[in-house]
Parts: C-alpha cells; sequence; structure tokens
C-alpha cells in the first residue's frame, strides 16, 4: 500500500483493526492523547492510499493516526460506510482530541465523519466534493470508466450542519470544477479558504510547489488548540500564496472559446463602482423598478453579478 521509502522510515507501524469487503481500517499508535483520522480519496490512478498526500509530514506532528482505505470507487456512497463510520467513532473513545482529514473525496469523508463522531475537535479537508452525484461530478483521465456509475447513494451531500463550525477546507483558486464545490460549501457557512493555483491535490501541493513547505505550515496550525481555527487564522498562515475568492474564468470572449483554465486576473487598481452612482435614460416592460430609472440603473452597481 506504501512506498518501500515512506515504510521502512519507521515511524509508521500500523495494525489493521477493521476489514470488510469495502474498508481497511489501521492504527498507528503513537502513545498521544489525540488521534487524526485520515480519509483516503482513490487519487488520480484509484490507487487508495490514505497518506500519500501526507507522507513524511504526518511524523511530524504528535498524534497517532487512523488510516482509512476504501477499497472500491464509491467511496463513501455504500451502506457498509455507517457500519465503518461507528466502528471508528468507538475506537477514537479512547482519544481526548480526535481531529479528521482528507483529500478530494477522502476530504468529503473526513467531514461526513462528523455525522458520528459527535467528539469531532477539527476538520481539515483538502479539495473536498460537495456531492458525489453526476451533476456534481466529472470523472477525468483512468476514473472516466465510473462517471455516473455509483448506483446507491447512502450520502447525497458531504455538508453537515455540525461540521461546519470546525471545518477549514483547502480549494485551489483557479479551478472551475473545485470552485463549484467550494461555493455550495460557503453557501452552507463553512470556512473555505483558496490557494493560488489550479492543483486539486492540494497537500502535495502545498508541501512540494513552494520554497517553504506550506503543507506543514497548515498543519501547524490544524493541530495548535490554541489557535482559533478558522479561514481567517489559515489564511494568515497561508497568507502568501491565499486569495480572496475564486478566479473569475471565462468560457466565451466573442466569438472565441477558452478552457476553463484561463483566467483572469483582477487588477489591483480601485474600483470606480465603490460608492458610486448610476442612472440610465428610461426603463420598460423587462424593467424591475419601474419607475425611476435611478433605482434601475444602480442594481448594476450593487447588486452581484
Amino acid at each position: 500500500m506504501f512506498d518501500d521509502d515512506f515504510f521502512w522510515e519507521g515511524f509508521y507501524m500500523s495494525d489493521l483493526i477493521y476489514n470488510d469487503d469495502y474498508y481497511e481500517v489501521s492504527h498507528w499508535n503513537r502513545e498521544s492523547n489525540n488521534v487524526t483520522v485520515v480519509f483516503s480519496s482513490a487519487g488520480n490512478l484509484a490507487l487508495a492510499e490514505p497518506v500519500e498526500e501526507f507522507r513524511n509530514t504526518v511524523k511530524n506532528f504528535n498524534t497517532s493516526y487512523i488510516f482509512i482505505r476504501s477499497k472500491h470507487h464509491d467511496w463513501y456512497n455504500n451502506i457498509s460506510s455507517i457500519k465503518m463510520f461507528r466502528f471508528v467513532d468507538n475506537f477514537c473513545k479512547m482519544y481526548q482530541y480526535i481531529f479528521s482529514m482528507g483529500e478530494s473525496l477522502g476530504g468529503s469523508g473526513a467531514i461526513l465523519f462528523s455525522k458520528y463522531c459527535s467528539r469531532l475537535t477539527r476538520i481539515l479537508s483538502f479539495s473536498p466534493q460537495y456531492s458525489a452525484l453526476p451533476s456534481f461530478c466529472k470523472w477525468f483521465g483512468p476514473l472516466s470508466p465510473i462517471d455516473g456509475k455509483i448506483s446507491t447513494f447512502a450520502f447525497s451531500d458531504y455538508a453537515p450542519e455540525n461540521a461546519a463550525s470546525k471545518s477549514v477546507l483547502i480549494y485551489p483558486a483557479c479551478s472551475y470544477e473545485d470552485s463549484m464545490h467550494a461555493k455550495f460549501y460557503k453557501a452552507d457557512n463553512f470556512n473555505v479558504v483558496f490557494i493560488d493555483t489550479h492543483h486539486h491535490d492540494m497537500a502535495r501541493h502545498l508541501k512540494k510547489d513552494y520554497q517553504a513547505n506550506y503543507l506543514n505550515i497548515l498543519l501547524d496550525a490544524f493541530y495548535n488548540l490554541h489557535l482559533e481555527f478558522s479561514d481567517k487564522s489559515i489564511i494568515g498562515a497561508l497568507y502568501n500564496i491565499s486569495e480572496r475568492s475564486p478566479k473569475p474564468f471565462t468560457q466565451w470572449i466573442g466569438s472565441h472559446t477558452f478552457r476553463y483554465d484561463v483566467f483572469i486576473n483582477l487588477p489591483n487598481l480601485p474600483l470606480i463602482s465603490d460608492e458610486g452612482k448610476a442612472d440610465q435614460s428610461s426603463v420598460c416592460e423587462y424593467s424591475f423598478e419601474k419607475h425611476n430609472t435611478a433605482v434601475e440603473a444602480q442594481r448594476a452597481v450593487t447588486e452581484p453579478l
């Protein structure tokens, strides 16, 4: 399941504690009073390696680990997941603090775990999917054959209300597909932080694509119980690479079609519309305001695009 160099470093020694047709759960006991439950996503090549995206960084923190590996490409969309969640919740009762973490659909599982673990302390989720329904998830590359094939939805979405206040979700700011999921989570009052990148595999990106190991910096804030865990505190930790919101993307310009990875960089200038007044020459039957041109025109300045 893991690379030889990862296993033989000696810090990863886990015991298999749960195994059925759908899930494999292992425990790495580090004699800590807290535990981190790490949920796998199948990843780009469907390898389902639960800590590959975090490897060599997890050892830096004083926490035991529970690794959950999904054996099939339905992840947590089957009835067996409920039994697994309940088992892990019961196993975690020996710990004082319980953290949950994952990436992509593993990140969705980390959030969903809150439905069964009321004692969950914090959730850190990288690029979680709001739902596995076909209208939300379009699969690419090696996973494209499963597009629309998930037939049983034990959970139609991964946004339990009790998870919002204890979660921070990390998303790329330059990804059309991820932005859609991020906006749904934000609408459900989740803390969402955007990073100036197009990478879906955020944990690897934070760890390897900068001079600093931002994954290490992020996890340091995640485990620091003296630090408020919110979008503001995490933006403070990642201020060099964070964005205020997803970058606007353009699909059509004139008669030319652009791919979704072509983004508009907003100019660093004041908006002339701020505090601005608008007017127009007339109104018509389609206007919202039928009698006042200034009120009708002002909607272009004050209302969402």
